[in-house]
């Protein structure tokens, strides 16, 4: 059916389109009239994943390890099926064709919970114990190891699509006909509370084959630019979920575009004063990119007297390179961070200037790129990092429905905590069903989806409120960034019973929650203030006090001694007469007719004898 064969208003439900709530084209028909849909047509799911990535395959293996024995999951996604991630061919052909994640005690913990760290991700990745940070004119670089006091564990990176790799061939070998994967399907919810609220309806679309596994980057870049359709409008069947419906679609948030225009139809039929008093309508909160970076990926081999497991980062007015292991060869994938402005950032650039900068910029790491894949370098169209945004107020939808990963929380990588945080939300996910399971392994769809609103929803937007303070650009960036760095950094180590940490130090730490780290730094901020405030009080004090004394005594002595009386006056008189005979000649002139400080003091030391003598 032709998704514009039926315009909004005729339907009995509510998904209508609305204008400028998304910039991506509909792919598929998703505007049916529910009640006219018979029971026969539609096929039916205990539970459904939508998305493959790394959150979703994790989601998937926890709800089969959750969910009882004789309930299957589906999970869909859009892109095609993952590579192997044993298959070295793949994987060292061309380093820097893939996007490296570090996953640290986050997600670690949460693939440990499920079954999928020791012997399944971990063996496939390489530890990153340390850095090497070059800055501007720096030329050797400092090197600094992690301490367990600064990292309880080491970051472990490997690229994103070998994780989810990894995950993949993990679920066949041990779920194989509990999880159901299907490749090259999106999923298009219809009706979040169908049959009053028991299940969702949602529509399966078959994705076009050109539609291949495409990194984080890439795929907002043709999906937000391009004009085709991704998925055939054809070949759709329609899904009764009765069970969990969880979304893990990353940045394409199928489920929570849909949710966000249901929402908006629903908030906008109310009147003003109902307005007032209904609950907030859910939506994808975008932030503006006032310091976008785009990027270009180089393959690099490091010398082998350099470490195999540090983060190679360096600094410069003009860009950033940083560089992380791709594997345990030491071949490392290395990214050029530019302004979206700069003339480097685009496709098929001159690979001499591309070279010159790099030998001026980063010298260090030019030397390690030959000539050939500086061209490729150069040639190669730049890929865009993502923007901040969050979902809220609640992250569920109906009885059935909720959201986690990328699609609720989305931040630059530049903290490690995007592949992290969407990993933990399966893991508290997993803990809102133990929390909401019968004695029969039942689980209450309803309690369990709150819950974890509940719990999770603060957390997303602080997390990326939080990120997004973090990068800012110029003196904004000063007062958001540094300058608290900095105060961090100093009170902490001389008053560590009452200062944390800096912020991006307690944002890796699994014990604390992302709006726990937000509050905890709003009260030191208001502690460092009152205490800067209080010292920066004390020291006027003590030094007026100490002003006015000098001054007092100054004047105490002067009226001991006549001589001392004008010995300051005199002394200044010199000095502006001094000052004014280096300025010009007419002043030097005039200089010979004043006296000499000591003339001053012995005319008026006489005169002040002559009056005493008087006085007698």
């Amino acid at each position: 059916m032709n998704s514009n064969s039926t315009t909004c208003g005729t339907l009995s439900w509510s998904f209508c389109p609305p204008n400028k709530l998304s910039t991506r084209k509909a792919t598929v028909s998703i505007i049916r009239a529910v009640n006219d849909i018979s029971n026969e047509s539609v096929e039916t799911a205990d539970a459904v994943v939508c998305g493959g990535g790394p959150a979703g395959l994790l989601t998937a293996i926890m709800l089969a390890e959750k969910l009882p024995p004789s309930q299957k999951i589906r999970l869909y996604d859009r892109l095609s099926a993952p590579p192997d991630a044993d298959d070295d061919r793949i994987w060292d052909n061309d380093v820097a064709r893939f996007y490296l994640i570090g996953l640290g005690g986050r997600g670690q913990s949460a693939l440990q919970e499920f079954g999928a760290w020791e012997g399944v991700v971990k063996d496939r990745c390489v530890s990153v114990v340390g850095r090497r940070d070059w800055q501007p004119g720096d030329l050797e670089g400092t090197e600094r190891i992690f301490t367990e006091a600064e990292k309880r564990v080491p970051t472990e990176v490997l690229a994103r699509d070998k994780l989810v790799g990894v995950l993949h061939q993990h679920i066949l070998d041990k779920y194989n006909g509990r999880i159901e994967l299907n490749y090259g399907f999106e999923v298009h919810p219809i009706d979040f509370s169908h049959e009053n609220g028991k299940s969702v309806l949602v529509e399966i679309a078959q994705c076009t084959s050109e539609l291949g596994r495409l990194n984080p980057s890439e795929v907002k870049t043709s999906v937000e630019n391009q004009e085709e359709i991704l998925c055939s409008t054809e070949d759709t069947k329609l899904l009764k979920v009765n069970g969990l419906l969880v979304a893990a679609d990353g940045t394409v948030r199928t489920v929570a575009n849909a949710m966000e225009r249901e929402d908006r139809k629903r908030f906008d039929s109310l009147n003003p004063i109902q307005k007032v008093f209904a609950p907030k309508p859910f939506r994808v909160k975008r932030y503006d990119d006032d310091n976008q970076r785009v990027y270009k990926s180089f393959p690099i081999d490091v010398p082998k007297d350099w470490r195999f497991d540090l983060n190679y980062s360096a600094r410069a007015k003009r860009a950033t390179f940083d560089a992380l292991p791709a594997n345990r060869k030491g071949n490392y994938c290395g990214l050029l961070l530019l302004k979206k402005d700069d003339p480097l950032a685009v496709e098929n650039n001159d690979p001499n200037e591309l070279r010159a900068m790099m030998d001026n910029s980063f010298p260090f790491f030019s030397k390690l790129i030959d000539d050939d894949t500086m061209a490729t370098v150069a040639k190669k169209p730049v890929s865009y990092l993502p923007s901040f945004r969050y979902a809220g107020p609640r992250l569920h939808q109906g009885n059935n429905c909720v959201m986690l990963g990328d699609c609720v929380h989305t931040v630059k990588p530049y903290f490690g905590l995007g592949a992290n945080s969407a990993l933990e939300d399966v893991r508290i996910l997993g803990q809102a069903i133990d929390k909401h399971k019968d004695e029969n392994g039942e689980i209450d769809t309803t309690k369990v989806v709150r819950e974890f609103s509940k719990r999770r929803a603060k957390d997303s937007k602080a997390l990326v409120r939080v990120s997004r303070d973090l990068d800012r650009p110029g003196k904004l960036g000063v007062f958001t960034f540094l300058i608290p760095i900095i105060l961090d950094s100093i009170f902490s180590k001389f008053l560590p019973a009452i200062f944390t940490p800096n912020i991006i130090n307690m944002l890796q730490r699994e014990g604390w929650t992302f709006s726990g780290v937000a509050r905890r730094k709003r009260l030191e901020r208001v502690l460092q203030a009152a205490m800067l405030a209080s010292g920066f009080y004390l020291v006027g004090r003590v030094a007026t006090r100490a002003a006015l004394w000098t001054v007092a005594k100054v004047f105490a002595l002067c009226q001991r001694s006549v001589a001392a009386r004008y010995a300051i006056p005199a002394a200044a008189l010199s000095c502006v007469a001094t000052f004014l005979a280096s300025r010009s000649n007419k002043t030097r002139e005039l200089s010979k007719d004043l006296p000499a400080v000591a003339d001053v003091i012995s005319k008026f030391s006489k005169k002040s004898e002559e009056k005493q003598v008087a006085k007698k």
